[in-house]
């Protein structure tokens, strides 16, 4: 963390600019970064008064989660408890326990690891909202 002095009292301490309160501040470097970035927002679209734009692709990923269900399944037809198949997997135990309880959604690293150490396929486990939707409507 950085700080700065905002009065010009000493000048061995960064200075802020003219009429800014006095006191101390604390910065971090994550505040400069923040206020780059918008200064770069601010420039790229000032004048033509719109929003950024954000392309179609990006604003129409879709979503998935992982069924702990299949996972589980499996599990207990090869009777491993959870923890044999966290060290089959290479996969944190309490990661592990928190998909099963379904408390988190896991990375698609951890899906790909616990279907290799379970031989099952990704299809197996990933399920895609909008296409389950539309199977069931047909």
């Amino acid at each position: 963390m950085r700080y700065s002095q905002r009065s010009s009292d000493s000048p061995d301490l960064l200075r802020q600019p003219e009429g800014a309160e006095q006191g101390w501040r604390a910065t971090t470097v994550g505040d400069d970064l923040r206020r780059r970035r918008l200064a770069w927002a601010r420039r790229e679209h000032a004048g033509n008064g719109s929003a950024p734009r954000v392309s179609a692709d990006i604003r129409r990923v879709p979503t998935w989660s992982a069924s702990a269900r299949v996972v589980e399944q499996e599990r207990i037809l090869r009777g491993w408890t959870r923890r044999q198949l966290a060290q089959a997997a290479n996969v944190d135990p309490k990661t592990l326990g928190d998909f099963v309880g379904g408390r988190r959604r896991p990375q698609l690293g951890t899906v790909r690891a616990l279907c290799g150490a379970l031989g099952l396929r990704l299809t197996d486990v990933i399920v895609f909202p909008e296409v389950a939707d539309q199977a069931a409507g047909s």
